[in-house]
C-alpha cells in the first residue's frame, strides 16, 4: 500500500511538468490542470490529488484524490479514494486587486475507504443481517468552501495558487442528524478541510 501512496503522489507532482520550448502545445484534455495538497476533511489525514477545470470560464473542476489516515490517529492504516466536483460562482477582486476571493464553492464528493477493519462492525454472530444496511465504506455528500487566489506571472511555471478551506459531510451524518436533530448539533456532522491548490 506504502507504495501505491509513492507511486501517486510522484504521478500527482511530477506527470504535467511543463516541457523547456515555449511552442509546448495545448494541454490534453485528460492532462491535469491543477494539483492539490489536502489537510484533514472526510478523506483523510493528509491527501493529495489532481484535476481538471470545466466550463468554458472555468468555473467548474473535478478532483481525483488520494488520502491517508494513519492508525496513530484512525484506529486503522484508512487509504481513501475521492472523486470531487466542485462549482465557483463568482469571484472578487480584494488587496489592491492582488489576490482573487471566492467566497463560495459547491460541490459534492464521493469516496471509497479501504481499510482491514472497517467491516469489524458487521459481525453476523452480533448483528443480524440488514441491522447496518449502510455501505460501511462508500459514502456521498455535499461540499461548501470558500477561497483565495494568487495569479502569478505568465512567464512563471505555476500559473495561479490558492488557499481554501471545505465544510464536507455525508450521506450517512445526514440521515443521522436528521433523526437525531434534537440532540445533534448541525455543525457537529461536518468535518473541516484546509489545502493548497496549485495551477500548471
Amino acid at each position: 500500500m506504502k507504495r501505491i501512496v509513492l507511486l501517486f503522489l510522484v504521478v500527482v507532482f511530477f506527470e504535467h511538468a511543463p516541457a523547456q520550448s515555449d511552442s509546448t502545445p495545448p494541454t490534453k484534455w485528460y492532462h491535469p490542470d491543477y494539483a492539490k495538497l489536502q489537510f484533514a476533511g472526510e478523506i483523510g489525514f493528509l491527501s493529495a490529488g489532481v484535476g481538471s477545470e470545466l466550463f468554458k470560464n472555468r468555473s467548474g473542476e473535478i478532483d481525483l484524490m488520494l488520502g491517508y489516515l494513519p492508525e496513530s490517529i484512525g484506529g486503522d492504516n484508512i487509504t481513501t479514494f475521492a472523486v470531487k466536483f466542485a462549482w465557483i460562482p463568482w469571484e472578487k477582486q480584494v488587496f489592491n486587486n492582488k489576490f482573487q476571493l471566492q467566497p463560495l464553492t459547491l460541490g459534492a464528493i464521493i469516496f471509497r475507504a479501504l481499510g482491514e477493519d472497517l467491516n469489524e462492525l458487521r459481525n453476523r454472530d452480533i448483528y443480524p443481517r440488514g441491522y447496518y444496511w449502510w455501505s460501511s465504506s462508500v459514502r456521498i455528500g455535499p461540499v461548501i468552501g470558500i477561497r483565495l487566489k494568487k495569479d502569478f506571472k505568465e512567464e512563471c511555471k505555476i500559473k495561479s495558487m490558492s488557499f481554501y478551506t471545505e465544510f464536507t459531510t455525508n450521506d450517512l451524518f445526514i440521515y443521522s442528524w436528521g433523526v437525531n436533530s434534537g440532540i445533534i448539533p448541525l455543525r457537529a456532522i461536518f468535518a473541516t478541510s484546509f489545502g493548497l491548490k496549485l495551477n500548471f
